[in-house]
């Protein structure tokens, strides 16, 4: 049986179709390109429709509407009246560190917690606002829930064509697969491998095929907003200084999140940086925004990370979690290490929402 690691597939996919590797910063307007584009630099920079675009945009403007308002009260007054600790998270106000300043809310419901006696509610600003942040919070939220579900679905095809199953009617992800077999020579022996089905094998039985869609499907990704009880939509507002009190601020250092896919908004404030997979560098992907931006100082463009619960959905091994195997070529859907530069052009406002598994 032919052994064959994802990375490999990639590659063999490419020589047979004759594709150039995707640029690190080029535009995807599909989730079946920002898979692609994932599988290869562990992000993608994806284009939002116009709706969600609007979407994001109105949600920007309830944000800053609340930080300007918050600006007024001590930070004490603000979390003591938005902010609420359920199995251990914070969520609503928080202020992680002397940089930023935190809205955390989790818009499947108004009940988070893991069980009826403990649960409460999340906590919203309606008394400030007329509840216009959590409307808008629950529609971006709803909106970019989808488009990270269908980033993960593509992600997964591109998992189990490696492993050889899932095969399409037509045949042609097995002719595929013959095609990479005889261009096998140019995979490295050393590559992590998984399984796949060589065209002239045996159609397997329907127990190993379920025995390998099983092993697909590592962890539970919720698939509506209903479902999504641990996934934040996450408005950080950074204070644009890098010294207070004559000490150096860190707005955010390299780290990678736990989540399975991590959707973050570009803004006219160039400010987060990626690690790029393919070539080890950081790079700054705002820096395609600014042709773009809205009045909320939002563009319709999203950057997607791989998180890392990722690579367990695609059923894709990793020898080590340490973040300084970041970059490891053999794992093909390790999670993407980022940061936000010390340097900022000015106060800077971000949205993120983290799909999470259970």
């Amino acid at each position: 049986c032919l052994q064959l690691s994802i990375s490999s597939w990639l590659q063999s996919t490419a020589d047979m179709t004759d594709c150039i590797v995707p640029s690190p910063l080029r535009i995807c307007t599909t989730s079946k390109e920002a898979a692609t584009a994932i599988a290869h630099h562990s992000f993608a920079i994806l284009r939002l429709d116009s709706t969600t675009a609007a979407s994001l945009d109105r949600a920007g403007r309830a944000a800053r509407a609340f930080f300007s308002s918050t600006q007024q009260s001590r930070p004490e007054v603000n979390t003591q009246k938005y902010r609420m600790i359920a199995d251990g998270d914070l969520f609503g106000y928080n202020v992680p560190s002397a940089a930023k300043v935190l809205f955390r809310a989790i818009c499947s419901d108004e009940i988070i917690g893991g069980n009826s006696s403990s649960s409460q509610k999340q906590p919203w600003p309606d008394d400030m606002d007329g509840g216009e942040l959590r409307c808008a919070s629950v529609d971006v939220a709803s909106r970019l829930h989808t488009l990270l579900v269908g980033c993960v679905d593509e992600v997964t095809l591109i998992a189990k064509e490696c492993m050889g199953i899932g095969s399409s009617s037509s045949g042609k992800s097995e002719g595929r697969m013959r095609q990479a077999q005889r261009k096998r020579k140019r995979v490295s022996s050393s590559a992590t491998t998984c399984n796949a089905i060589p065209g002239n094998k045996k159609k397997e039985n329907s127990q190993d095929s379920t025995k390998k869609d099983a092993a697909i499907g590592t962890i539970h990704v919720p698939r509506t907003l209903e479902e999504a009880k641990y996934c934040p939509l996450d408005y950080f507002l950074y204070h644009g200084k890098s010294i207070v009190n004559d000490k150096p601020v860190i707005n955010c250092s390299e780290h990678i999140d736990r989540g399975v896919l991590i959707c973050v908004s570009l803004t006219g404030v160039p400010g987060l940086e990626v690690l790029c997979r393919s070539t080890q560098q950081f790079l700054c992907p705002e820096t395609l925004s600014k042709s773009t931006l809205r009045e909320s100082g939002f563009s319709d463009l999203v950057c997607v990370m791989a998180g890392d619960q990722l690579r367990k959905v695609a059923n894709v091994a990793m020898d080590t979690d340490s973040l300084n195997d970041k970059g490891d070529k053999s794992d093909t859907f390790s999670a993407c290490v980022h940061r936000v530069k010390d340097k900022l052009e000015h106060v800077r406002l971000s949205i993120t929402y983290e799909l999470r598994g259970t």
